[in-house]
């Protein structure tokens, strides 16, 4: 299985979401998720930086 198909990535995304919502908890909890479930090395990837910001904003704000 590819890993973007994982119920665990697919919660970047939605945390993406929950914040944009305002549901800072939901959307940290989430992100939180997603980027712990990434495989090895890939946490702090460039491409991973949005997720990273957005974890960072929900957990400030929650």
């Amino acid at each position: 299985m590819a890993y973007w198909l994982t119920p665990s990535w697919l919660r970047l995304p939605i945390g993406l979401a929950h914040l944009g919502l305002g549901n800072f908890a939901a959307a940290a909890a989430n992100l939180r998720t997603g980027l712990e479930a990434l495989p090895d090395g890939w946490q702090n990837a460039d491409w991973s930086t949005e997720y990273r910001t957005a974890l960072d904003k929900a957990e400030n704000a929650a």
